[in-house]
């Protein structure tokens, strides 16, 4: 009888262990989603900060106008369309596919506002 009563009394706290195991196992994984994902923002950031550093060409791509300007590729993407309804005041040049922005023509235009 006192046998039994060890051997389940060790397998409550041997659950009871398992238990607080699963539960830091949860913790650590949150904490370490959390700080992977303020490294992603912090990194996502001094990646803009940089790419605001570097933009030194003359002609820039709808990403990299839409970035110099402060507004969202999609609503430059959009102002662009031949079926807008509130066209960009500037031209893209079209290369092919690839539509690009004057810079100086970029720097008049707000220069102008």
């Amino acid at each position: 009888m006192l046998c039994t009563q060890i051997i389940s009394e060790y397998e409550r706290q041997t659950e009871l262990l398992e238990r607080i195991v699963e539960e830091l196992e949860k913790i650590n994984a949150r904490v370490e989603w959390k700080a992977n994902k303020n490294l992603t923002s912090r990194e996502s950031s001094l990646r803009k900060d940089v790419r605001g550093l570097h933009i030194n060409k003359r002609l820039l791509s709808v990403e990299e106008t839409a970035e110099y300007l402060g507004i969202a590729p999609q609503t430059l993407y959009n102002r662009i369309s031949w079926k807008s309804r509130n066209p960009f005041p500037l031209k893209p040049k079209r290369i092919r596919r690839l539509v690009k922005f004057d810079r100086e023509e970029l720097d008049a235009y707000v220069a102008s506002l």
